[in-house]
C-alpha cells in the first residue's frame, strides 16, 4: 500500500539550503516506512523529490516538513501550505540535461556531475550549483 502523509511546510534550516534535503519527524518517517537518507516524493501543485532527514529535536512530534525555497518552488508550494510526501524508489540518472536560467560562465561537466551526485532531482526541476570561478 502506498503510504503518504500531508505536512505543513516550514522554512529549511540554514545548513540545508541548496542541498536537496527535506526534514521530517521520526514518527512521520515511520508512518511512510522510510528512514534517513531515503528519497521521498513531495507533492504540491507539482511533484519533486528530496532526500529525507530527521528534524532537530525541538521540531519532533510536529506535523511539519522543513524545505528550502528551491524545493518549494519545484513542488509549487509555499511556507504554510500542506504538502504530501511518500517514499519512492529512486534510480540513478544515466543522463541529465541542464539549461542555465541566466547567463553564466562555462561550467566543467565533471563539476556539474559531482554537484548533482547526491541531490535527488525530477524532470523539470530547477537546481542550484555553486560554480568555482577562477
Amino acid at each position: 500500500m502506498d503510504k503518504k502523509i500531508a505536512l505543513v511546510i516550514l522554512e529549511a534550516y540554514n545548513r540545508d539550503v541548496g542541498t536537496g534535503v527535506a526534514r521530517v519527524g521520526s514518527e512521520v518517517m515511520k508512518s511512510i516506512e522510510t528512514s534517513s537518507n531515503d528519497v521521498g516524493e513531495l507533492i504540491g501543485h507539482r511533484r519533486t523529490t528530496a532526500k529525507l532527514l530527521q528534524v532537530y529535536p525541538h521540531d519532533e512530534k510536529k506535523d511539519i516538513i522543513r524545505i528550502d525555497g528551491l524545493i518549494r518552488n519545484n513542488a509549487g508550494a509555499n511556507i504554510g501550505d500542506h504538502i504530501v510526501i511518500r517514499k519512492i524508489t529512486s534510480q540513478r540518472a544515466e543522463k541529465v540535461t541542464v539549461e542555465a536560467l541566466h547567463p553564466i560562465p562555462q561550467i566543467d561537466e565533471r563539476y556539474l556531475a559531482d554537484a548533482l551526485d547526491t541531490v535527488p532531482v525530477t524532470n523539470g526541476d530547477n537546481i542550484m550549483t555553486f560554480p568555482i570561478l577562477y
